[in-house]
């Protein structure tokens, strides 16, 4: 069977996780929290807490392919990470605008400072067709901004102006040309990296410093109290900051662990902080429990799957279409999972399973196969073509 199991049921439990004041729940296992946090999101904005950064890459993962909106708010590793500046500030400049979804952060990135709410416009620029902007003054903000002028652009972060025509690679890959008139912006389009000709047309573009500066502020600055927090797992999450705070050398732009608490404070009433072990004085009883582990054969787990189908409602998630007609496969008559009603097959990615009111188990098919995989979030850099044409030989094949 095939369908939308995890989001009917998931729906009932996360009602009651909807906050208007600072709460803790528990205990929590598995993605219990980000699936919470996706059905949360359909009607109102979700800030989703992960205490370490891969397991954010793996959240976002899931949020992208089951919430209605999702975003990843990256930690920087170092402070010329161009496209990850780019990440984080093309986000915060459109979290005023967010009415519904999920921004995944973990601990580093949301200890990380950004530019407060008054220097925003300093360095984001949205713009539009049909703008009035100036050309000379634009060039000037890009390169007070980091940018570098070229003849032509061949990776992130240059331009290169021809009469009233500007050509922009941005610090995320994308490679955009503004044809203006006069001081309008007539059309904008996507450039051919390779070929530098214009190619699909687009409306806006948003642009974005190269560098990264310290201050005050962090992401928190930047929601309101129709926002709700959920922490994941609270006390690794905090164990995790001041973890992190202590181990980086230079914390200049870094919030300190008290005022990240009291931040989260003031910037929502709507809290919600997940335990992992249960413990008394719970606001809100949950009864999420950890999955099984199962064997290493794939015919005895297959056989664990189907004993666990025969007292509990089993729902099995499948990554990629082939995996889940293979899955199909197995439910067929003579298979190890045939003949169970219990049984639900869904395509989509959930980071980890976990059981549910001890009736309903989620088993995403990597932990069932033992088929893990680090889903990182974020892309890494495109190569100039400069680094890609050097890689070539005579009598290579060129498409």
């Amino acid at each position: 069977m095939s369908g939308h199991f995890i989001k009917d049921c998931m729906h009932a439990g996360s009602e009651i996780l909807k906050t208007d004041r600072p709460v803790i729940a528990g205990p929590v296992s598995g993605s219990f929290t980000t699936l919470a946090a996706c059905d949360i999101g359909q009607s109102r904005p979700v800030l989703l807490l992960m205490a370490h950064d891969d397991d954010a890459d793996d959240a976002y993962a899931t949020c992208a392919e089951r919430a209605s909106c999702a975003h990843l708010y990256p930690a920087l590793e170092s402070e010329d990470q161009e496209d990850l500046i780019a990440m984080r500030l093309g986000l915060i400049e459109q979290l005023s605008t967010m009415t519904s979804g999920v921004v995944v952060a973990s601990a580093a990135s949301l200890m990380q400072t950004v530019q407060s709410p008054t220097e925003l416009h300093q360095v984001v620029r949205r713009i539009s067709v049909g703008d009035t902007h100036s050309l000379s003054e634009l060039q000037e903000w890009l390169v007070q901004s980091g940018y570098e002028r070229r003849q032509t652009i061949d990776e992130q972060g240059q331009f290169a102006v021809r009469g009233g025509v500007i050509d922009i690679a941005t610090p995320v890959g994308e490679f955009v040309r503004i044809d203006f008139f006069g001081d309008e912006v007539e059309k904008m389009n996507e450039v051919d990296p390779v070929s530098l000709g214009s190619d699909r047309t687009i409306d806006e573009i948003v642009l974005t410093t190269l560098t990264h500066q310290s201050s005050s502020c962090t992401l928190l600055d930047y929601i309101g109290d129709e926002w709700q927090i959920i922490i994941s797992d609270v006390d690794e999450f905090y164990s995790q900051a001041s973890s992190y705070f202590g181990r980086v050398i230079d914390a200049s732009g870094l919030c300190h662990l008290d005022d990240l608490k009291s931040g989260m404070r003031n910037a929502s009433s709507n809290i919600l902080a997940c335990k992992t072990l249960k413990e008394p004085g719970f606001d809100i009883e949950l009864d999420v429990s950890p999955l099984q582990s199962f064997s290493q054969s794939p015919a005895e787990a297959l056989a664990e799957l189907s004993q666990l189908a025969e007292t509990k409602s089993v729902v099995v998630t499948c990554q990629t279409p082939g995996e889940l007609k293979r899955m199909q496969e197995f439910t067929e008559e003579g298979q190890p999972l045939h003949g169970h009603a219990t049984l639900f097959l869904e395509g989509g990615f959930v980071q980890r399973g976990f059981v549910l009111d001890g009736k309903v188990a989620i088993v995403p098919s990597h932990e069932l196969f033992h088929r893990y995989e680090l889903r990182r979030a974020v892309k890494p850099k495109k190569p100039a073509m400069r680094e890609a044409i050097s890689e070539f030989d005579v009598g290579d094949i060129v498409v």
